[in-house]
């Protein structure tokens, strides 16, 4: 089991099962997970299942000018982050 994002493509796409990746890791939270790739990782999107979006990820998401667009599926949150599209002059 990876313990950080795995690619999905070639793209720039990763993919993460924070739910799964704490039922066999407890240790790891969700911040020693992520901060350390959205510091480090040039991507275009990242897909999280998880419990609940993170009460740190907003900040974080307006540092890095990303955003999050959200869903529930079978009792688990599907978060996308992705990068703010230029709406004004470029």
């Amino acid at each position: 089991m990876a313990l950080t994002p795995v690619p999905v493509d070639h793209e720039g796409n990763y993919f993460l099962d924070f739910l799964k990746l704490q039922k066999y890791h407890p240790e790891l939270t969700s911040k020693k997970v992520l901060l350390p790739f959205f510091a480090t990782e040039l991507f275009q999107t990242i897909t999280i299942i998880c419990s609940h979006k993170m009460p740190w990820l907003d900040v974080v998401l307006e540092q890095k000018q990303l955003e999050c667009t959200q869903k529930r599926e079978n009792g688990a949150y599907i978060l996308l982050i992705s990068h703010k599209i230029c709406k004004e002059q470029c």
